[in-house]
């Protein structure tokens, strides 16, 4: 791909966000990721996730600001991006302020100083229309042309 420049991820440096259509840019976090995935701190949060959410991550390890299942549920996305360096996208549903949400990730790699390591994540979030019945979230990695792999579906009790 052309921001790929034959790596198979492109760097955080080839990612111009001003390149980017305004309406996208409050849907999207840039995490950074260590320990083999393990480890998350959200560089930069968009101000529709801080609205959803309630609080501004900017800054914070995903271990300050989430506990339990929803923490073990989000890490594990790092991970799997992490291990198999390839995008991912989620479909899952949470609580925040006692109501119950539905929400849809596209997770993608990106590396570092030509690195070609994984070391952050950028996320699109989006919440569509919902008619909050329940559902089990979907997690699927995606490979190169499009196809994708599902690496597993669980009902977590996700709560922020």
């Amino acid at each position: 791909g052309g921001q790929r420049q034959g790596r198979d991820f492109p760097d955080r440096a080839d990612i111009d966000p001003l390149g980017m259509p305004r309406c996208i840019l409050p849907h999207l976090s840039l995490v950074e990721i260590s320990d083999g995935g393990r480890r998350a701190r959200y560089r930069l949060v968009g101000t529709e996730i801080v609205n959803r959410l309630g609080q501004d991550f900017t800054g914070r390890y995903a271990s300050e600001v989430m506990t339990g299942d929803y923490h073990l549920f989000i890490t594990s996305m790092f991970r799997a991006v992490y291990e198999y360096r390839a995008p991912l996208y989620s479909e899952s549903q949470f609580r925040s302020n006692m109501a119950l949400s539905r929400t849809r990730r596209l997770l993608l790699p990106l590396g570092c100083n030509r690195s070609n390591r994984v070391e952050q994540v950028l996320i699109g979030q989006t919440w569509p229309p919902s008619d909050c019945t329940e559902m089990q979230p979907l997690v699927c990695v995606l490979d190169a042309d499009g196809t994708f792999e599902e690496t597993h579906r669980e009902v977590v009790n996700i709560q922020i």
